[in-house]
C-alpha cells in the first residue's frame, strides 16, 4: 500500500519544499526561494530529527553494551537578534498574506535574511532554500499576530 509505514520514525524528515513564487514577486527577489516545512515532521517540529539522531545513537551504545551519559538540552532554532523582531514580524504577516504560510518569529526572521542574500546580484535565479522550524501556533497570543 502507497504511503504506508511500520514506524513514526520513517516519517522525519519527509517534510516538504514549498515554492514562495508569490511572496518572490512582492519582494522583487531576483533568487528562487524555497521553504523547507519541518513542521511537517511527526511532533511539528526541526527538533525530531535531532531526537531521531540521538535515538539512532543511543540504540548503537546499547548494542555494544557501553556506558553512555544521558543525552540533554535543547536544540532550539535559530532566534531572531533583538534588532530584528520587527522585520520578522513584518515578513511573518507579508509571507502569510501572499502564501498562506503561518510562520514563528525564528522562520520569519530566516526568511526575511534569505530575501536580503537573494536581491544580491550574484544570487539571481539560484535557489534559496529557507528551513521552517515550526509554524506560527505558539505566537497566536504573542504581539506578533495580533490584530492592530
Amino acid at each position: 500500500m502507497a504511503g504506508l509505514v511500520h514506524s513514526i520514525e520513517e516519517l522525519v524528515g519527509r517534510t516538504p519544499l514549498m515554492e514562495l513564487d508569490r511572496f518572490e514577486r512582492q519582494q522583487q527577489c531576483g533568487a528562487h526561494l524555497l521553504a523547507k516545512l519541518e513542521f511537517f515532521n511527526p511532533t511539528g517540529s526541526v527538533k525530531d530529527r535531532a531526537a531521531l539522531s540521538m535515538m539512532a545513537f543511543c540504540r548503537r551504545m546499547m548494542c555494544r553494551k557501553a556506558h553512555f551519559p544521558t543525552i540533554c538540552g535543547q536544540t532550539g532554532a535559530m532566534r531572531a537578534s533583538m534588532s530584528a523582531p520587527r522585520k520578522a514580524y513584518e515578513t511573518a504577516h507579508e509571507v502569510l498574506r501572499a502564501e498562506g504560510l503561518f510562520l514563528g518569529t525564528s522562520a520569519a526572521a530566516a526568511l526575511h535574511a534569505a530575501v536580503q542574500v537573494g536581491r544580491r546580484p550574484e544570487n539571481q535565479g539560484k535557489n534559496i532554500v529557507v528551513i521552517v522550524p515550526d509554524n506560527g501556533m505558539k505566537y497566536l497570543s504573542t504581539p506578533m499576530y495580533r490584530q492592530k
